[in-house]
């Protein structure tokens, strides 16, 4: 059994992901969690019978500032990581529906190890920072929130990474897939020198040595490529197992790849597949291009309307 490891889905623009996560097989026998239930088809969210639609979030000698106003401020001074943030709670709410489609269940103690542990490096970090002050001291007087709410808060974290990890890799098997072997890099000459060096017998990870490249870039890393339209998923079904190809050019990137094997789709709802799901996330942790891929095809099956949220900043105009 392996030990309980980090989730990739922090890649997640989200999300997703920051919390940690086991990919061990679950307990034989233990009580299944099921993901929390979205709100109904129309609910906002927004107003109910006890509060305004725009609530204050702050009263300054009586006069209220607005959800609105702290919205539309915060989006003016900093919109990328406002949209971000909205991005990942979209995203959330998509693993949740996704979740609850396919049946997924967890193990109770996966959840609760997975807490244990992000509590654990959540203290280490307080106690590094701040020497003599516990975790719900940190709490309490350093974020001005209730310590058992907040490791609730935590608790949801962890068990909203474990269905993305599994959402994500069964969406993966789940349709026709190629994996890949890549490189990316941010200009074609990078990415020639990379192929020049793998043809002369070196590996990706060896010929990216010494070149200049961008953090984002992806050397040597395997991951599964859906059959779609993507210039990445044409060449990955266009190649021969074993073959190279690239460089070529995506999303102002480019892209070298080597197809190392080609799988056809395991369609099934958890039940079916779950055993499947498990032992592949125990072979390999869920990857970015996975992620990127997911998002893409969970944007297609449940439509996405942001019209709210700038219907909520533009009231604060007047």
């Amino acid at each position: 059994m392996k030990p309980e490891r980090q989730a990739l889905v922090g890649l997640l623009p989200v999300l997703l992901l920051g919390a940690c996560s086991a990919t061990s097989n679950p307990s034989a026998g233990a009580t299944a969690a099921t993901p929390p239930a979205p709100p109904a088809p129309g609910a906002t969210g927004t107003e109910d019978a006890a509060g305004p639609a725009d609530p204050p979030v702050a009263l300054v000698d009586g006069s209220p500032i607005t959800t609105s106003e702290l919205l539309a401020a915060w989006m003016h001074a900093d919109p990328s990581q406002v949209r971000g943030f909205l991005d990942g709670l979209v995203a959330e709410r998509a693993v949740e529906l996704e979740a609850r489609r396919l049946g997924v269940e967890l193990d109770p103690e996966r959840i609760a190890r997975a807490q244990a542990e992000a509590l654990a490096r959540l203290t280490e970090d307080v106690t590094e920072r701040y020497g003599e002050v516990t975790l719900d001291e940190w709490i309490a007087t350093g974020q001005g929130l209730d310590p058992a709410d907040y490791r609730e808060r935590v608790r949801g974290d962890v068990v909203r990474g474990l269905l993305a990890e599994r959402v994500v890799r069964a969406f993966v098997l789940g349709s026709e897939h190629a994996l890949v072997r890549m490189a990316v890099t941010q200009t074609r000459d990078e990415a020639e020198r990379i192929r020049g060096a793998i043809e002369a017998g070196a590996s990706f990870e060896e010929a990216s040595s010494g070149l200049d490249i961008t953090p984002r870039a992806t050397f040597g890393g395997v991951s599964p490529v859906v059959r779609a339209r993507t210039p990445l998923s044409r060449m990955a079904f266009a190649t021969e197992v074993g073959e190279l190809a690239g460089p070529f050019g995506e999303q102002d990137r480019w892209m070298l790849i080597r197809v190392e094997g080609r799988s056809e789709a395991n369609i099934g709802l958890w039940p079916r597949i779950a055993s499947t799901v498990e032992t592949s996330l125990d072979e390999r942790e869920v990857s970015e291009p996975e992620y990127l891929q997911w998002t893409a095809e969970m944007a297609r099956r449940y439509p996405i309307d942001l019209a709210p949220f700038f219907e909520l900043i533009e009231s604060s105009d007047g």
